[in-house]
């Protein structure tokens, strides 16, 4: 039978997007005659009110979950969300992006990779290290290209070494950058995004490209900030898969993000590649100290005399534990998060000296123990057998902040994970003494709650590569 003129709407908008897979549909279904129906037209007359499920990359329960006015009106939810973001979405050079993602004129040998390309002062890190690793391996069959922003202080340095593989980004709008993304669409297969990069730039196109998939790598969020997985953000709405690196972070994209679990990669931090301890080859031992991003603090006139920092600098001048860490030759290090230097001026933080951000590498392999508070930092050490001591610094003004609690509103559950959380300047010094004099060895059953955190320690660049060709 003909299709009425609704339909015939509602079947080209599906037809020609990546969450709907009439194989798939058929596949998933055995009890359909694939020689009698049109997947297209089954699931908009009675595939999705019967329950049946459309894509691996799209679900229609959990979507109609979280959006009930489609089906008050009695919508179909992959129809919804398609016209939802077609609304949103409908650009000329987004829709000519869409064109040229799903076009076969190329070998689709291509991988773009992008770490913090809005935030010039950050480091290159994750999905820099990917690009590396792929560099290295020189592999004729795949192409690689990482974006940049031209501002990074390791731009001239990065560019200079990679050269055409390296993608200068200044904005969004600019004709040449969009020029060569456009070119590389084309030949596009994976778009690898640690932080929400690409929806920034071009809302995700990439989603409903049959050849492309987006996966989001991590940059170490998920743990400490749950709430950050949304299936709009870093979700099932927003990327085609994302790694994780252990049961608890696929728990949360499946239950916060509506990720399903064959779409989720056992994986790691790619980071993690770079760790080698060289701490017991130290002749003076180190203790780093680094606390993670506040937003009450951008509210302050004087964010140096906030708790945050009083307490930091207390720490620092405990003359009773300064006098011990020399007498074992043990110095403090510490580095502030780069998002705070923004609107922090460290000159007016008496008798601290901070670390610059290109040295924080080096802390995590030379340091012996971390002191953090909800830093992802934490699992470096934690690779390493190294102790970690979780210092609650500022939770009253932490917990008082709506914008630090809206992404953690139950940070404190967080707390049966882990070991060492203390919340008085007196136990973290008490815990560094005790650390010190048992030359910073880690207890085992401490061991035992840091080895769920992980899948693999070793070779996760080259494990994740072998799931790309796996599944190119």
């Amino acid at each position: 039978k003909k299709l009425t003129a609704k339909y015939t709407k509602e079947y080209r908008l599906i037809a020609r997007s990546k969450l709907f897979d009439g194989k798939w549909y058929l596949e998933h279904n055995p009890d359909l005659d694939p020689k009698k129906i049109d997947p297209i037209e089954h699931f908009l007359e009675h595939g999705w009110k019967e329950g049946r499920e459309c894509t691996p990359y799209f679900d229609c329960k959990a979507y109609a979950r979280n959006h009930p006015e489609a089906e008050e009106n009695g919508m179909n939810p992959l129809v919804h969300r398609l016209r939802r973001k077609h609304i949103q979405k409908n650009t000329p050079f987004r829709m000519l992006l869409l064109w040229a993602s799903n076009c076969n004129w190329f070998k689709r040998n291509v991988i773009v990779m992008c770490d913090c390309v809005f935030e010039p002062q950050a480091l290159p890190l994750d999905n820099y290290t990917f690009f590396r690793h792929l560099m290295s391996v020189k592999d004729k069959e795949i192409k690689g290209y990482y974006i940049l922003n031209k501002e990074n202080n390791q731009y001239r340095i990065i560019k200079k070494k990679y050269k055409q593989h390296i993608i200068g980004f200044t904005s969004k709008y600019n004709p040449f950058f969009c020029l060569k993304i456009l070119f590389l669409t084309f030949k596009m297969r994976y778009v690898l995004d640690a932080f929400d990069v690409s929806k920034k730039m071009w809302r995700n196109i990439f989603l409903e490209s049959k050849n492309i998939d987006s996966i989001f790598t991590q940059h170490g969020i998920t743990f400490f900030k749950p709430d950050f997985i949304r299936p709009h953000v870093y979700g099932q709405e927003n990327f085609c898969k994302a790694t994780i690196c252990n049961d608890m972070e696929g728990e949360i994209f499946i239950q916060r993000g509506e990720m399903k679990p064959e779409n989720l990669i056992k994986s790691g931090l790619f980071r993690w590649d770079l760790i080698h301890d060289c701490s017991k080859d130290q002749s003076e031992k180190c203790i780093f100290i680094y606390f993670t991003h506040r937003f009450y603090l951008h509210k302050q006139k004087n964010p140096e005399t906030s708790n945050y920092f009083k307490n930091i600098v207390k720490l620092l001048e405990d003359k009773e534990l300064t006098t011990f860490m020399k007498q074992h030759h043990v110095s403090f290090k510490i580095a502030l998060h780069h998002t705070l230097l923004e609107y922090v001026d460290v000159d007016d933080i008496p008798n601290v000296t901070f670390l610059k951000e290109e040295e924080i590498g080096e802390m995590k392999n030379r340091a012996s123990m971390l002191i953090t508070d909800y830093s992802s930092m934490c699992f470096e050490f934690l690779l390493q057998n190294k102790p970690v001591i979780f210092y609650r610094l500022d939770e009253k003004e932490f917990n008082d902040s709506k914008l630090d609690c809206k992404y953690s509103p139950n940070i404190a559950e967080s707390d049966k994970y882990l070991f060492n959380v203390v919340r008085t300047q007196q136990a973290v010094s008490d815990m560094c003494k005790k650390y010190i004099s048992s030359d910073f060895k880690l207890e085992e059953d401490a061991k035992e709650k840091a080895g769920k955190f992980f899948y693999y320690k070793t070779n996760i660049c080259s494990r994740f590569l072998s799931y790309l060709k796996e599944h190119w």
